[in-house]
């Protein structure tokens, strides 16, 4: 949907890919994602639904100008009995005879440099804007339900609590934007048992891995840095993280809002005014054919 009035939003989905939003205007946008869900903790998907980490969310401002363009990047969720990590930074299950652990979700975020979190690297983590964690795997008990995986998002991403695997801070975890793998297995080749642990969820920071056979993954960390409190033209716009808001065996995806038209500067002989003063009083605004001119101190 194109974005012309305040109100209207463009939504992203999954692609594998990265995807990228060019503000039409000037203006205030509000800036959504949620990260991925962790793979299930069963043998069976169809009796997993409630056994799911969900991934976090995370949600700022930023005053863009006409033509600045933003990146998106939205987390794979994790599956069961599937090798690999997943997209934007979720670990792989541990993996023992032809079967695998839940993989951790990945991590959905916002920056304004194209590239997956670990592409993008610590090194330029400056130009990241926001991110919302992936969830940790499952462990898989045969079949039976294992533990699921710890929520991701917030400022540290959740762990299941039986599980030993940290989940991702602000300042640690797996690795910057990736999400451990699963290590931990049992299997017993004369009763056909099989144990996994499960990987954890990509993030800021990602989870880490269980390296115990019968523990999950932990869920990535949310990160809302990029997109610190400001106010503009009277409204203060903050922004917040918290965990586990995505939904079961969900993938990641973003919003961006069109929260406030940029109000125009008042220009004089070429000049942008820092304040006019009339009969002793500063003039904060004015309006002119219906729109509010205001001054900005340089």
């Amino acid at each position: 949907m194109a974005i012309t009035n305040v109100g209207d939003s463009q939504s992203f989905s999954y692609t594998g890919g990265m995807q990228s939003f060019t503000a039409p205007q000037k203006g205030v946008y509000k800036l959504e994602v949620w990260g991925a869900a962790g793979g299930y903790a069963s043998t069976s998907s169809s009796a997993a639904t409630s056994a799911h980490g969900y991934g976090g969310y995370s949600c700022g401002y930023r005053m863009m100008e006409k033509g600045e363009t933003i990146y998106i990047c939205c987390g794979q969720a994790g599956q069961y009995n599937k090798s690999g990590t997943t997209y934007n930074g979720g670990g792989q299950g541990a993996h023992v005879y032809k079967y695998y652990g839940g993989q951790g979700g990945g991590a959905t975020h916002m920056a304004t440099m194209s590239g997956t979190l670990s592409a993008i690297g610590s090194g330029n983590s400056s130009k990241i804007l926001l991110v919302a964690g992936g969830a940790g795997g499952g462990s898989t008990y045969w079949n039976v339900y294992g533990e699921y995986g710890g929520n991701g998002g917030g400022s540290s991403g959740g762990k299941h609590p039986d599980s030993g695997a940290a989940a991702g801070t602000q300042t640690s975890g797996a690795a910057f934007g990736q999400g451990g793998n699963g290590s931990g297995t049992y299997y017993d080749e004369d009763l056909d048992f099989y144990f996994m642990s499960g990987g954890g969820g990509g993030g800021w920071y990602g989870g880490h891995g269980s390296g115990a056979w019968q523990h999950s993954g932990s869920g990535g960390s949310g990160y809302i840095g990029g997109v610190p409190s400001f106010t503009y033209s009277g409204t203060t716009y903050s922004p917040s993280t918290t965990t586990g808001s995505s939904s079961a065996n969900t993938n990641g995806y973003a919003k961006i809002t069109f929260a406030k038209k940029g109000e125009l500067p008042v220009i004089f002989n070429g000049t942008k005014l820092q304040k006019i003063i009339f009969n002793g009083t500063e003039i904060t605004s004015l309006i002119y054919n219906g729109t509010k001119l205001f001054f900005e101190r340089l």
